[in-house]
């Protein structure tokens, strides 16, 4: 029997949740937790796109996009990020992957879908390349070591929270982007609050200069069980001039340095962006590794600024797991 690619629906919940629990080690009821927060919020229902690959009545494939809106001199996109990306190991190899992708053909028309981006794995670049999909730039990460001696015990929520806090503050206003850059719009960002909550703390810290503002958002991670990061995953600037943010960065690393259970701060950035330069992090102590996070996208609509890695602005944040 030939597989067919075709729209996801309620019926396959179960299917596509024990696929993915096969495939990753997740619990099918956390999958099945993470439909519900993730696709089925107000936010996203109506809007996402949910393609399954079926042989007869079995669901072997899965491929999302769901609305993920970026901003440009004022307009707001209807931009879709890829994600949940999956195929059943015995299938794989058929061309499946492809199919998933050219169903959305269908879907896109339909919701007016203006251009599709993502940061594919290295098992799926290739095909999203195939696929007419374009590499523009790949983020480069940065990381500043902030304390060499071990930490032992201790709360780390609790540490983090006497030099951040666990509520966003207000942030700072921002004028028409002349960058392309993810909305903050609140109903947008209580969605990702709603979905996010279950893959750790977040936390913030805002930095203040006479009457101008920068504000990160942070996450902390465990490497190898020894090794704390706070991985800073956006900054919404004022003022996004050279000795303003190196003062920013800096003033972050102190924190850190303060709550004693952070070894290091990385952060992952679009190296083409003029928002926040290479001099800036260098200023601010921060060095490059050898670890980068693909960036592509699909246009489908005419829109030359989409084609111009300088015109982006991205960071960890950008994308869904974050």
């Amino acid at each position: 029997m030939e597989i067919e690619a075709g729209s996801y629906d309620k019926s396959m919940k179960q299917q596509v949740a024990a696929l993915f629990s096969m495939q990753y080690g997740v619990s099918e009821k956390e999958f099945t937790d993470l439909i519900g927060n993730f696709y089925e919020h107000p936010y996203q229902a109506e809007k996402c796109i949910r393609i399954v690959a079926l042989d007869g009545e079995k669901v072997v494939g899965f491929q999302s996009f769901f609305l993920w809106p970026y901003e440009y001199q004022g307009k707001v996109f209807r931009s879709y990020q890829s994600g949940n990306s999956l195929v059943h190991p015995d299938y794989r190899g058929k061309g499946i992957f492809q199919k998933l992708l050219h169903y959305l053909e269908k879907k896109r028309e339909e919701l007016g879908v203006e251009f599709i981006m993502g940061f594919p794995i290295n098992v799926s670049r290739n095909s999203l390349i195939r696929n007419g999909w374009k590499n523009i730039v790949d983020l480069q990460w940065y990381v500043k070591p902030v304390r060499f001696l071990p930490v032992f015990g201790g709360n780390e929520d609790a540490l983090l929270r006497r030099c951040f806090s666990a509520e966003a503050p207000a942030l700072p206003s921002q004028p028409a982007q002349e960058h392309i850059r993810l909305t903050t719009d609140p109903f947008f960002r209580e969605w990702r609050k709603n979905y996010s909550t279950a893959t750790g703390h977040y936390y913030w810290f805002a930095y203040e200069e006479k009457d101008r503002k920068a504000v990160f958002q942070l996450k902390l991670i465990r490497r190898k069980k020894l090794i704390r990061e706070l991985i800073v995953g956006d900054v919404i600037a004022q003022d996004n001039s050279r000795a303003f943010l190196a003062a920013a960065f800096t003033a972050l690393a102190k924190a850190a340095r303060k709550t004693r259970c952070v070894h290091l701060i990385s952060f992952a950035v679009n190296p083409a962006s003029p928002y926040i330069s290479h001099a800036t992090l260098a200023d601010a102590g921060m060095n490059t590794i050898d670890r980068h996070i693909f960036f592509a996208v699909k246009p489908f609509a005419e829109i030359p600024a989409l084609s111009d890695p300088s015109k982006w602005i991205l960071f960890r944040s950008d994308i869904d797991t974050w």
